[in-house]
């Protein structure tokens, strides 16, 4: 887990370049068909949402050889390995990594996938896309354990990010 964390710190920086190239590219291709402002809006979100999601690729799929591959079944497991390792941070990092997994996808999405236009909409997205990468990590990636902790985490995580997207939504009506 802690090689997974410093390789991630890593790879963030080496997807910044990653996240300007769309940023460019997407505000080039805008501008033709709307004001320079909206332009630059919608595409920071092209961007942020290629860098979220290669960055979520790059956690769910990198290999973990030196633990041993697992399925935990038990809701809750990983919380009472947290609560029983107070001394040790990572499972807490493990726990809140999960729960923040999807949620900057999930607030972003909505602004480009009319289908998400709701908060359970959202939810079932997540929930989806959690399964499909725990049932992946299962298939194809060694040493990563498949649990359902992360399903619910991940999910918890996609309804929180459609919850700020609705709160940025209705503060956006309320004052415009």
């Amino acid at each position: 887990m802690e090689q997974l964390l410093d390789d991630f710190r890593r790879v963030t920086g080496i997807l910044l370049p990653v996240f300007f190239v769309v940023l460019v590219f997407s505000g080039a291709c805008r501008v033709r068909n709307a004001t320079i402002g909206a332009s630059a809006r919608n595409a920071a979100v092209d961007a942020a949402l290629v860098y979220s999601g290669l960055c979520v690729a790059y956690l769910v799929f990198s290999p973990q050889p030196q633990c041993r591959t697992a399925v935990e079944l038990e809701p809750g497991a990983d919380l009472l390995q947290a609560l029983g390792s107070a001394d040790d941070p990572l499972p807490w990092i493990q726990l809140v990594g999960n729960g923040v997994l999807l949620l900057p996808l999930a607030a972003l999405a909505p602004l480009r996938v009319r289908l998400l236009d709701s908060v359970p909409k959202i939810a079932l997205a997540g929930l989806l896309i959690s399964v499909g990468i725990e049932l992946s990590q299962y298939l194809f990636v060694v040493g990563r354990t498949t649990s359902t902790d992360d399903v619910l985490l991940n999910t918890a995580g996609a309804v929180l990010g459609g919850l700020l997207h609705r709160a940025a939504v209705l503060r956006r009506a309320a004052v415009g």
